[in-house]
């Protein structure tokens, strides 16, 4: 069952517990209820249109944001701080106001640009957690209703519009949230071959716990009763500046393992901004998580009141930035180490010998293009080799599958030499993909 489930037998318990049985009904919509609207009913025909979205999403979703090389970890990996910040609140509570959105696609949006800045990704994905739990009826079951979605941020021009982009797609995903599991993964498996990648969302988790994802007890700031029933908000830029000297640190949890590698979790409080940042020390150090939290705060006070354009984010705050190094391309679907790339096709059971050249696009600013020359083993086509690669990728977070392969009868003296196997026997190029994209697979 889900957190919501859990919090509904507690307050059952509670009941048992203090001799008030009585006070107990059953509730109106029952679990077997559920599975038959799932099947038949009104939740079978929103099931069907969340598998249509979802299908589109992931035609143009990118993979991984930590598609870099892992370092030295701490000893425990995973590590988490926590931060609590009244001028996080309120300046939060100011751009809400602004810009006519939610508290929590504020904050969402914020997350992305930083991840954006970290990652050297100008398209954030950020998964979050649906409750499902849209009328009275689902209010009162205890089952596991809640599922995983995802929000695509793009990051462009300014932070107004990654928060309101954040508004936007929160609300797409929050609709499709109620779908077939089974189905959603055959989907993402497909898009994966067409693709050639992997996909790692659990990689950046946003999780707003709030009730309704907003303080409920803040006096006489933006977004609470008094200025529900038209106060001014009383806060400046100079308060929210003053504001940061009651903001504190606290070390959080430590873990050998999570499923994730960077989780902001919003935390439910009724008078002030908690956050807490998990992250996987492969990729960010403890030292570079509280500069996170802090840039969020920085950027919170930047954007309460005034537009920030995205160039001027280094200005506002200090980010952390992966290290890639030599090596490393940014191709339509990620970053990519070419070194990485030619390890695994040179690994694969069908593969003699491989290399990868890269070749530009075929326009201005495209992206550049992956070709795999492989000497293969026996006489595989290139869907062959193509699935061969995507099945190995779940484990090797930076490669992508080459665009095209080239087949060659041999392999030469130079094996790194794009030129030199040009000079080998080969057939034509082809994509290796199971759906035509204008090659031969």
């Amino acid at each position: 069952i889900d957190a919501w489930a859990v919090d509904l037998l507690l307050s059952e318990l509670r009941l048992l517990w203090a001799g008030r049985a009585a006070e107990l009904t059953p509730p109106p919509w029952q679990l077997l209820d559920q599975v038959a609207d799932e099947e038949t009913g009104s939740s079978q025909a929103r099931g069907a249109a969340a598998l249509r979205y979802w299908r589109k999403f992931y035609t143009a979703a990118d993979p991984s944001l930590f598609d870099a090389p892992r370092r030295t970890p701490e000893p425990a990996p995973v590590r988490s701080v926590k931060m609590v910040s009244p001028s996080t609140q309120a300046a939060t509570e100011l751009a809400a106001a602004r810009l006519r959105v939610s508290t929590s696609a504020v904050l969402a949006g914020i997350v992305a640009v930083i991840l954006g800045q970290l990652t050297a990704h100008d398209r954030v994905t950020l998964l979050l957690i649906a409750g499902n739990r849209f009328d009275d009826r689902r209010r009162q079951l205890v089952a596991p209703m809640a599922e995983d979605v995802l929000c695509r941020v793009d990051l462009r021009d300014d932070v107004d519009e990654a928060m309101r982009g954040a508004a936007r797609a929160a609300l797409g995903a929050y609709s499709n949230a109620c779908y077939d599991p089974a189905a959603e993964r055959q989907i993402r498996r497909d898009a994966e071959l067409r693709r050639g990648l992997h996909f790692d969302f659990h990689g950046a988790i946003f999780n707003d716990v709030r009730v309704r994802g907003k303080w409920a007890a803040l006096p006489g700031t933006v977004g609470n009763t008094g200025a529900a029933a038209g106060a001014e908000a009383a806060v400046t830029a100079a308060d929210l500046a003053q504001m940061r000297v009651l903001t504190t640190y606290a070390p959080g949890g430590c873990w050998d393992r999570q499923n994730t590698t960077f989780f902001v979790r919003i935390i439910r409080s009724p008078d002030t901004c908690r956050i807490e940042l998990m992250a996987d020390t492969h990729y960010v150090g403890l030292t570079d998580m509280r500069k996170i939290l802090t840039a969020i705060e920085s950027l919170a006070l930047a954007a309460a009141s005034q537009t920030v354009p995205l160039a001027e984010v280094p200005a506002v705050c200090d980010v952390p930035r992966l290290h890639r190094g030599a090596g490393w391309l940014r191709h339509a679907n990620g970053w990519v180490d070419i070194a990485a790339l030619k390890e695994l096709l040179r690994g694969l059971p069908l593969c003699r010998a491989a290399t990868v050249a890269v070749e530009a696009g075929s326009g201005p600013g495209s992206s550049p293009l992956l070709t795999a020359y492989i000497h293969p083993e026996g006489k595989p086509t290139a869907g062959d080799l193509h699935r061969a690669v995507v099945d190995v990728m779940p484990a090797r977070n930076v490669v992508v599958a080459p665009d095209r392969y080239v087949l060659c009868a041999s392999a030469p003296d130079d094996v790194d030499s794009p030129a030199a196997w040009e000079s080998c026997g080969h057939a034509a190029p082809a994509d290796g993909r199971p759906h035509e994209t204008g090659m031969r697979a």
